[in-house]
């Protein structure tokens, strides 16, 4: 579960992160999230975690404090594709929808941009 999140932070678990970051509500995959280009989410730049997250049920893409991050049209229609509901929100409201999921029984890949 996410225990706190605020631009540049967020803390899951009872542990802080500082840096984008993938995850599943059992595992970190991935920090920190390095992207080929910082503000945009793209299919390359999970391909190396796909194989980790085949019991995944939504994708939740937490693009930024502001919204700022482009989700490419390839994530989605790949998830999409696979039967997975994707959310796409600015980060606090993606980590709410993060934990919403979590609580209602559902295994949620969260792809989350924590500053801008």
């Amino acid at each position: 579960m996410i225990d706190f999140y605020k631009f540049g932070y967020i803390k899951i678990d009872g542990l802080e992160y500082t840096k984008d970051l993938i995850f599943t509500k059992d595992e970190i995959l991935l920090y920190p999230w390095w992207r080929k280009e910082g503000h945009i989410f793209s299919l390359s730049d999970i391909e190396n975690i796909l194989n980790k997250i085949e019991n995944i049920t939504d994708v939740v893409c937490g693009i930024g404090a502001y919204g700022m991050v482009k989700v490419e049209n390839d994530i989605v229609r790949y998830f999409k594709d696979a039967k997975k509901e994707v959310f796409i929100y600015d980060t606090k409201k993606a980590a709410d929808k993060f934990n919403e999921l979590v609580k209602n029984g559902r295994a949620p890949l969260a792809l989350f941009h924590l500053t801008c």
